[in-house]
């Protein structure tokens, strides 16, 4: 039995860089970005629950968990994700995060907090 997977195109921007990707439906971001974007930064920690945080992205500016979010969900959206090459003075060399990885745990801090909540 053939199985036929349909392809959809999604226009977005990522870590500032305009793209257009082909993905499966169904495809969730985190996939997307991983498999097809070359993004290791994000991991998968837990999906489909979206609760460790693991695959963190700032969507339009907001914290969104990319394990639960479908990739079609991200068209026309600016993503941000942790790492790939936004370090300042390096993030391993005196151990000092740019302001974009900041930003990123500072809002997962946020969220894991309301969470607990």
């Amino acid at each position: 039995m053939v199985r036929c997977t349909t392809m959809t195109t999604l226009d977005l921007t990522l870590n500032g860089t305009p793209m257009r990707i082909a993905v499966r439906d169904g495809e969730t971001l985190l996939e997307t970005l991983r498999t097809r974007c070359g993004v290791t930064s994000i991991k998968d920690g837990c999906q489909p629950q979206g609760q460790c945080g693991c695959c963190l992205v700032l969507i339009d500016g907001n914290a969104k968990v990319s394990c639960a979010m479908p990739a079609e969900a991200a068209r026309w959206k600016s993503i941000v994700t942790l790492g790939n090459g936004q370090r300042a003075n390096g993030l391993f060399g005196n151990d000092r995060l740019s302001a974009r990885s900041r930003r990123v745990l500072s809002l997962r801090r946020k969220t894991h907090a309301e969470r607990v909540l």
